[in-house]
Parts: structure tokens; C-alpha cells; sequence
């Protein structure tokens, strides 16, 4: 994993029960591929799901921050029977301004194209795509008829969802509080954990993530896959 820094320590357990499994998104890091406008989320789904067929792993749970539950919902569409729960640290959305710190009008809708615009230009630099093919890409991604809300899933798609999330609201124009929300009323299996990250982290919030993930790891005997074909 190179494209950014990841610790496990604050939300998976220290033992020989749990297997971390972290990996750089298409065109992210040390990681390339087709900017694929056509496929959208779906290329990025099924590049997760042969990692996990490449390293034998069969039910797992998924853990996600920002733009990671957005992937999570498409794995959930794609492969629900993969996997066992899912902890979704901060979602990305588009919602309008509640309890975050500083504010905006109307809906954060703008935002992708900040975070979104500063990759496409390391891509566009790095003569790895063209402008042309990242406008579609951010089109298929961002503006495909699900960008009110959680970009990869309708309402009724995760209204329809039946694994167990816990879901943590973030604080600022990117993460707004109200996608979590939002996201834990529709799903019928999730919980919402609201103050958990900065000053507000604790051996509480550790231990809360802790025992979801321990209450909802899939049997042993499911764990792994055989590799035979």
C-alpha cells in the first residue's frame, strides 16, 4: 500500500484471528490500470474481489474510510455473500450542512471535483490518462444519477442492504455528517457512531470497533477459499 498511510491498530485486533489486507486502488500508489469511464465503481469492485480470489480469501469483512464505504456498496452489490459486516469510517456524499465546523450553502455537490481534480492532474502530468477520459470517469462515478447522495449506491440499494455496518460520521465539506446518517437509517442491519475520530478517539471507540468486528467475523471454516479450480 503506497498511496497513503495505514494503521489497523485503532480498529482491528492485535491477535493471529484477524488477517489485514490493505491495497492501492487502480491508479493509485504503486497501483495501474484502464481509466475505465464505462465500468465506473464496478471496475474498481471487481479489481477488490480478484485481489481477495488472488490470495485465497473467502468471507471477509470490510473496513472503509471516505471514499472506501462508496467501494463497500458496490462489493455489497456485487458479492454480498463475500462478505460478513463492514465498518465505514467517514463516508463521502453529498449532503447539505449540519453539525460540521465551518459551513456551505445549499449541498457540498462542488467538493468531488477538488479532491477528484487534484488526482486527474497526477494523472493527466504522469501522461496516464487524458483529460477527456478522467471527464467521463468523474461523470460515470460522481454525476450518474446516485450523486444526491453516496455516489456507488441509490437510497433503495442501501435500503436493501442486510450486512451489519457501523458507520462513523465525519466532520467537514467532503465527509458530511449526514451522509452517515443517512446511510445508518436506510440500512436495516447498521448502527451510527457519531463522535469517534480526533480529540473525540478513545480506548472506547478502539474497543467499540473492536467488538463489531469480532461479533460479525465470518466462521473460520469460511474464511478461506480453495484455491482448486
Amino acid at each position: 500500500l503506497k498511496s497513503c498511510s495505514f494503521s489497523s491498530a485503532c480498529c482491528v485486533p492485535d491477535d493471529e484471528d484477524f488477517t489485514v489486507v490493505a491495497m492501492d486502488q487502480r491508479n493509485a500508489g504503486d497501483s495501474s490500470g484502464p481509466v475505465d469511464a464505462a465500468a465506473g465503481w464496478d471496475a474498481f469492485a471487481e479489481d477488490q474481489i480478484a485481489v481477495l480470489d488472488h490470495l485465497g480469501i473467502g468471507r471477509c469483512l470490510l473496513i472503509g474510510q471516505c471514499i472506501g464505504p462508496s467501494y463497500i456498496f458496490r462489493l455489497l452489490r456485487h458479492s454480498p455473500e463475500r462478505f460478513s459486516g463492514a465498518l465505514m469510517l467517514q463516508p463521502i456524499g453529498v449532503a447539505e450542512h449540519t453539525t460540521e465546523a465551518g459551513g456551505w450553502e445549499g449541498t457540498n455537490a462542488a467538493s468531488t471535483r477538488d479532491w477528484f481534480g487534484a488526482w486527474a492532474q497526477e494523472m493527466c502530468s504522469a501522461g496516464r490518462a487524458t483529460d477527456a477520459e478522467l471527464r467521463r470517469l468523474h461523470g460515470a462515478m460522481f454525476e450518474s444519477g446516485t450523486e444526491e447522495f453516496i455516489f456507488s449506491a441509490s437510497r433503495e440499494e442501501v435500503s436493501a442492504v442486510q450486512t451489519p455496518l457501523l458507520v462513523t460520521a465525519g466532520k467537514d465539506i467532503y465527509h458530511p455528517a449526514e451522509v452517515a446518517r443517512e446511510v445508518a437509517r436506510l440500512a436495516p442491519n447498521s448502527e451510527l457512531l457519531e463522535r469517534w475520530r480526533d480529540g473525540d478517539f478513545s480506548e472506547a471507540v478502539a474497543a467499540r470497533f473492536i467488538a463489531f468486528l469480532r461479533r460479525h467475523a465470518p466462521p473460520p471454516e469460511t474464511r478461506w477459499a480453495s484455491l482448486e479450480p
